[in-house]
């Protein structure tokens, strides 16, 4: 019986693990810095926010930086924070009674008509039917669920 592996390691290379993510570096980013990207968009949502920023943040250029984070994600940057622009304006139309204008601006749209095309897209349905159907109880697990601002 003839095998191709020694059966005696020659160095403790011959038991190493291959790496767990076998994209090149330059398609990574650590994930430490996706965290603090992440933070930043939360701690920031109210306002513009661009790839140079999030980028200058990880101490990476804007491609690399856009690359790392979908490869990390799943989605690009931006694309993950209108997620958690969306998820966030879920929460303040079910708990408050601000105007569709004034959640727009906090979660940093520059107008209503913005913030509800967004919301529409990723929630089917508007700002206003969605508190609307909140206020009655209705079941909103296909809405604004989990799923809209994970990674």
């Amino acid at each position: 019986m003839s095998t191709d592996a020694p059966t005696t390691p020659a160095s403790a290379e011959a038991f190493a693990l291959p790496d767990p993510d076998p994209r090149p570096d330059g398609e990574r980013i650590a994930p430490w810095r996706v965290r603090a990207a992440i933070a930043y968009m939360q701690a920031n949502m109210a306002r513009p926010i661009s790839l140079a920023e999030l980028a200058a943040l990880a101490d990476t250029s804007v491609f690399h930086f856009s690359r790392g984070f979908r490869n990390a994600t799943g989605e690009p940057p931006l694309r993950h924070l209108t997620r958690l622009r969306i998820r966030k304006a879920c929460a303040m139309l079910a708990g408050t009674d601000l105007p569709v204008a004034r959640i727009a601006q906090k979660v940093g749209y520059r107008s209503p008509q913005a913030f509800s095309r967004a919301f529409e897209r990723l929630c089917g349905c508007t700002p206003r039917a969605h508190r609307n159907r909140c206020s009655k109880g209705v079941d909103l697990s296909h809405c604004c669920n989990d799923d809209l601002a994970s990674p």
